[in-house]
C-alpha cells in the first residue's frame, strides 16, 4: 500500500516537469517543435579559450546590408559562458555566419553554410583581430549614392569617405573586415537599376592586414519597371557612332542616348508599321531598317512623326514574300540582307531580290540570322535546316550534319570573326569553321556548362573574345579559356535568355535579354544614367 501511495506521489511530482518540457522548444533530435532548422555551434578565442558576450548573426549569403531590410532578432544570439550559441531560423537557404565580440570587437566570419532541416553544427570560429580590405575605384563611380558592402554580412561603407587621387581613381578602404579566406566585395548605388556589383572573386582578408584590390567591372540593368523601356524582351541592339543606342522590343522601339530615353518609336508616333520589332540595322546611307511581324520598315532619320520619311515593304506594296521579317543585316558591300518565313531578300539602290527554293539551295524558310564573310564576299544563313552559304550572287553551298561536322542542322545563330572564321551556334553546343582549309571544331557542354543551352546570338568581340547568349547566361571565349556568366553570381543573367550582344566605344558589354530588359557591364557605365 505504501508502495503504491509513493508511486502515485512521485507521478503526481513529476507530471508538471513533464508538461514544461513537452511545451518548451527542443532541439532533442536535432528538431524544435516548430520543425525549423537550428542552427548550433561554439565561438573561441584565438588561445582556444571560449568566447563568451559575442554577438553571433545568421545572414542570408546574397544579404545587402543597405538595401535590404535588417535582420530579425531570431537570427541573433550572444554566446554564453562557454561560448556557445544556438539560432533557430524559420528560413531556409545558404546563409553566413557573422561573429562579434561585445568588448574587444574581434570577428569572425565564415560563409556557405547550407540551412535545410534539423539540428545544422557549425564547426568553431575563432574571433582574431580583424584586417582590413584597401580598393581602387574609377573616378566615374557615384561618390554621393555609391558604397561597398560584404555580401551576406553586416559591413559596409559609404564612397563619401573615399579619396580622389591624381591617377583618376579614388582610393577606398573598408576597415574592422573579419579574418577569413571568403570575402566577397559588392559594390551597389541607391538606385534600383544599378545591379549590385561584384568586385572580385572570393578573397583572404588576413587578421591585422590589408588586402588589396585593383579595378573591377560594373554593372546596370534597364527595365520597363526602373526605366523607360517599353518591354523586357528586347530583342536586338544597335549602336550608332557616338554610343547612340537603339534598341528593338516587342513594344516598339528605344533609343538612348547615353543620358536620356528621349524618344519611343511605336505606331502611334511613328510611321512604324508594327510594335512587335524582330531585329534592326543601319545602312551605310545612315537608313534605319526594322524588321517587325508586319514587313520591313525604312526610317531616314529624320522626324519619325512624318510618314514621308518611312517606307514600308510589305507584301501588298513590295511584293516581298512574307510579312514576317526574323532578322536583318547590312554587309559593308552596301547591301541590306533579311530573313523572313518564306526566304531570304536582299536590297540595294532601291531593288529587292528574293531567293526560296526555286532559285537556290534553300531547303528551310527560316532563317535565324545572317553573317558577311568580308574576305570572299560570301553571306551565311543559320536556318532550321542546315547552314546555307551564298557567293557571287549564285553559287551556293549547304552544310548539313551528312556533309560536315556540324553538331545538327537546326542552327540558331552564326557570326564571322575578324580572321574571318565562322562561328554557329546551336541547341547544345558552337562549332567554327576555317573555310580556308576546311577544318571544324565543335564544343559543348564539357567546355562550358551554358553551351548545353540554346545558343540564340554570337558576338565577335576584339580580336580573341568571342561572346555566346544562350537562354540561361552569356560565355566568353578569349581563344583558350571559356568564361561563364551566370548562377548565384550573375542572377541577373540566369535564366533570362540572351536574344543579342553588343559593344559601346568604352568597352561596355550591352545584352539584349528575353525576359529582363537591358544589361550592360564594363568599367565605364557609371556615365550612363
Amino acid at each position: 500500500m505504501r508502495l503504491i501511495k509513493f508511486l502515485v506521489f512521485l507521478m503526481c511530482a513529476l507530471l508538471p516537469l513533464c508538461l514544461w518540457q513537452c511545451a518548451s522548444p527542443s532541439t532533442a533530435g536535432g528538431v524544435s517543435e516548430s520543425g525549423n532548422p537550428v542552427v548550433t555551434g561554439y565561438i573561441k578565442q584565438k588561445n582556444n579559450s571560449p568566447a563568451p558576450n559575442t554577438v553571433v548573426r545568421l545572414i542570408p549569403a546574397d544579404y545587402n546590408p543597405v538595401n535590404d531590410s535588417a535582420l530579425s532578432d531570431s537570427l541573433i544570439d550572444t554566446t554564453d559562458s562557454q561560448g556557445r550559441f544556438a539560432i533557430t531560423s524559420s528560413k531556409k537557404g545558404l546563409f553566413n555566419i557573422e561573429a562579434t565580440h561585445i568588448a574587444s570587437r574581434e570577428r569572425a566570419f565564415t560563409r556557405g553554410l547550407r540551412v535545410i532541416k534539423d539540428t545544422i553544427p557549425v564547426e568553431a570560429l575563432t574571433i582574431l583581430e580583424p584586417g582590413a580590405i584597401q580598393i581602387f575605384l574609377p573616378d566615374t563611380v557615384d561618390i554621393a549614392n555609391g558604397y561597398l558592402y560584404i555580401q551576406g554580412s553586416t559591413i559596409y561603407s559609404n564612397l563619401s569617405s573615399a579619396h580622389y587621387l591624381p591617377s583618376r581613381e579614388y582610393l577606398m578602404t573598408i576597415d574592422s573586415v573579419p579574418s577569413s579566406n571568403s570575402i566577397q566585395v559588392y559594390y551597389s548605388e541607391d538606385e534600383s537599376l544599378f545591379v549590385p556589383t561584384p568586385i572580385s572573386d572570393t578573397i583572404e582578408v588576413m587578421s591585422k592586414d590589408t588586402t588589396t584590390i585593383n579595378g573591377f567591372v560594373f554593372w546596370k540593368n534597364y527595365t520597363k519597371e526602373n526605366f523607360s523601356l517599353r518591354n523586357n524582351r528586347v530583342t536586338g541592339i544597335f549602336i550608332a557612332p557616338h554610343d547612340d543606342f537603339w534598341f528593338s522590343t516587342l513594344a516598339g522601339v528605344a533609343h538612348y542616348d547615353g543620358k536620356s530615353w528621349d524618344l519611343q518609336f511605336i505606331t502611334d508616333n511613328t510611321g512604324i508599321p508594327s510594335n512587335t520589332i524582330h531585329a534592326l540595322n543601319r545602312d551605310q546611307k545612315n537608313n534605319f531598317w526594322f524588321a517587325t511581324d508586319r514587313g520591313i520598315a525604312q526610317y531616314n532619320g529624320k522626324d519619325p512623326a512624318q510618314t514621308e520619311n518611312w517606307k514600308i515593304y510589305n507584301e501588298f506594296l513590295s511584293l516581298i514574300p512574307s510579312n514576317f521579317v526574323s532578322t536583318i543585316q547590312v554587309t559593308n558591300d552596301g547591301y541590306v540582307w533579311v530573313g523572313m518565313h518564306d526566304g531570304i531578300g536582299r536590297f540595294k539602290d532601291s531593288q529587292w531580290k528574293f531567293y526560296d527554293r526555286s532559285n537556290s539551295n534553300l531547303v528551310s524558310y527560316q532563317i535565324h540570322e545572317i553573317a558577311f564573310d568580308s574576305l570572299d564576299k560570301s553571306v551565311w544563313f543559320a536556318t532550321d535546316n542546315n547552314i546555307a552559304n551564298l557567293r557571287d550572287d549564285s553559287i551556293w553551298t549547304v552544310f548539313n550534319t551528312s556533309n560536315s561536322s556540324i553538331l545538327t542542322d537546326v542552327v540558331l545563330s552564326v557570326a564571322v570573326d575578324k580572321s574571318n572564321i565562322k562561328w554557329f551556334g546551336y541547341e547544345g553546343g558552337v562549332s567554327r569553321f576555317n573555310s580556308t582549309d576546311s577544318s571544324w571544331i565543335s564544343y559543348d557542354e564539357s567546355h562550358s556548362p551554358l553551351l548545353k543551352h540554346r545558343v540564340e546570338t554570337i558576338f565577335v568581340g576584339d580580336e580573341s573574345n568571342i561572346w555566346f547568349g544562350t537562354t540561361h547566361g552569356v560565355t566568353r571565349f578569349n581563344g583558350t579559356h571559356w568564361i561563364d556568366y551566370a548562377g548565384e553570381k550573375y542572377q541577373f543573367l540566369e535564366g533570362k535568355g540572351i536574344l543579342d550582344i553588343a559593344k559601346d566605344s568604352k568597352g561596355n558589354i550591352w545584352i539584349a535579354t528575353n525576359n529582363n530588359g537591358i544589361i550592360v557591364f564594363g568599367p565605364n557605365i557609371t556615365s550612363y544614367k
